[in-house]
């Protein structure tokens, strides 16, 4: 535990020095002796040193008022900066954009409910896949063994009718929170149900949503359009992260 403890240390000393070094070569590159700069930013030459050095981790906060200051974009302080790659300590940055198409796993058995929700996610503007279960054992079962299932295959998002044969939705969602291989997928709730119990207990139990099926077909696909793209293009999901 200590060996791991030093390794990590070292890593973020290793940065700390980089940064500094970039904050060094741009201040004489302009000029700056650390007192001019020290006094801009009230803050004292010695602390400018340590900086410099790496003793001392710059705050986001100031590394931003460096880098408007020293007229460059925060990024800057990075550049050099290599990762070890593999490394259990490795800090990555987020993939904001989506590569794949999203993969929804829509659970529902009612025939004509599944036809229009397949047809609502065909209307949105993001591309997707959908998959099919039509029972709650059959959900749990398929979840259960995410670990088997090819990455084309693992649901992205899991869109729940609660009133499904076997086991009901909410008992679905209730299984699915607390498997920690699975929590993190979002569900949203699609139901006919008008009751309130109904739709507290789903955000109870962590549901992203509560969506009440509409009978106008053109507002349905509208609700089911606003999901899809708000999950395919806004959010950043765990699935879209590199591994």
């Amino acid at each position: 535990m200590t060996d791991i403890k030093n390794k990590t240390q070292k890593k973020r000393d290793e940065l700390d020095v980089q940064i500094g070094l970039q904050l060094r070569r741009r201040r004489e590159k302009l000029s700056f002796s650390q007192t001019d700069l020290g006094k801009i930013l009230n803050i004292s030459y010695q602390q400018i040193q340590k900086y410099e050095k790496g003793d001392n981790k710059i705050p986001a906060g100031r590394l931003f008022q460096f880098a408007k200051l020293l007229k460059v974009t925060p990024d800057y302080f990075f550049e050099g900066v290599v990762l070890e790659k593999n490394s259990v300590h490795e800090k990555k940055y987020l993939q904001l954009e989506r590569k794949n198409s999203l993969n929804i796993l829509l659970i529902e058995d009612n025939p004509v409910d599944e036809m229009l929700t397949i047809d609502a996610i065909n209307t949105s503007k993001s591309d997707a896949n959908i998959m099919l279960l039509h029972d709650g054992d059959q959900a749990v079962e398929y979840l259960k063994n995410i670990e088997k299932i090819t990455l084309k295959k693992r649901p992205d998002i899991i869109l729940l009718d609660i009133n499904i044969p076997k086991r009901n939705g909410l008992d679905v969602l209730k299984e699915i929170k607390r498997d920690r291989r699975i929590n993190h997928i979002p569900v949203i709730i699609l139901t006919n149900s008008i009751n309130p119990m109904d739709m507290k207990l789903s955000y109870q139990y962590s549901a992203c949503g509560f969506v009440n099926k509409s009978f106008n077909v053109d507002e349905y696909n509208r609700k089911i359009a606003l999901i899809i793209d708000y999950w395919a293009s806004v959010a950043i999901l765990p699935s879209m992260q590199v591994a």
